[in-house]
């Protein structure tokens, strides 16, 4: 809602179910221990230092539930976060923004000396360069609060970066990336005969071509490689190869 020519507030609310497959049957099954849901709502606030860039103030509300009894780790957390996005410069465009997770977990009964509360950095940036008019670069980069997998530890945090480069060439288009991310997760868990914090390093490179057929018709192929390696165990490692066809129709 815009107030006046240079204020700006607004509202938003999502909610989100997490439903895994129990291919095992069993009742105390992975599926069973990863199904949640979660509630975000809150708002933002801003003002407009040029006509394409805004100056933002946001503050959000987390719920999240899981849905298995046995893990005692649901949460309430307060997301707040301030930044800049829109028309940076006259070949840069793009958002940037930090702030603070807050998070506050349910009392551990079969652990009381668990830690509750949470308290850490957050960072997105997203940033499109147009060097020319046939070469754009596209910056990525987060640092976030992430829901373990695991029951033996409560949260991880991500931290990771990512870089792009399209060229035209005509009507066909060549893109390349690529990226790095590391997950330190908050607690020592236990695996086997081992027991210390897991950390996984994941690694991404991926290319693409694509060919505008029509105005409205675009059509390409693609090809992603993942890998991560995990310092707490090679039973989480993984490589991770996808191909694909892509067509987008605009009108």
């Amino acid at each position: 809602y815009a107030l006046g020519d240079k204020f700006f507030a607004g509202v938003d609310a999502q909610t989100v179910r997490h439903q895994y497959l129990n291919r095992s049957g069993g009742a105390a099954s992975l599926a069973n221990i990863l199904n949640r849901s979660e509630v975000t709502f809150g708002g933002r606030a801003g003002y407009r230092i040029a006509p394409k860039t805004k100056f933002f103030v946001a503050l959000h509300r987390v719920l999240l539930h899981y849905t298995e009894e046995t893990r005692q780790d649901n949460h309430r957390d307060w997301l707040v976060e301030t930044g800049v996005e829109g028309q940076l410069s006259a070949k840069l465009k793009g958002l940037i923004q930090g702030g603070l997770t807050y998070q506050q977990y349910d009392f551990d009964s079969t652990n009381p000396r668990r830690k509750r509360i949470s308290r850490d950095g957050r960072a997105l940036v997203k940033l499109d360069f147009a060097a020319t008019e046939q070469d754009q670069f596209i910056l990525a980069a987060n640092r976030a609060t992430n829901d373990s997998p695991s029951s033996g530890s409560r949260y991880f945090i991500s931290t990771g970066v990512n870089l792009a480069h399209n060229h035209k060439f005509g009507k066909i288009m060549t893109g390349l990336n690529g990226g790095v991310q590391y997950d330190r997760y908050s607690e020592n868990f236990t695996v086997g005969p081992e027991t210390k914090v897991r950390r996984d390093d994941n690694y991404q490179f991926g290319a693409k071509v694509d060919y505008k057929a029509k105005e409205w018709l675009t059509m390409g192929v693609f090809y992603t490689r993942n890998a991560r390696f995990s310092t707490f165990s090679r039973q989480f490692n993984y490589r991770d190869n996808i191909t694909g066809v892509n067509a987008k129709l605009s009108f």
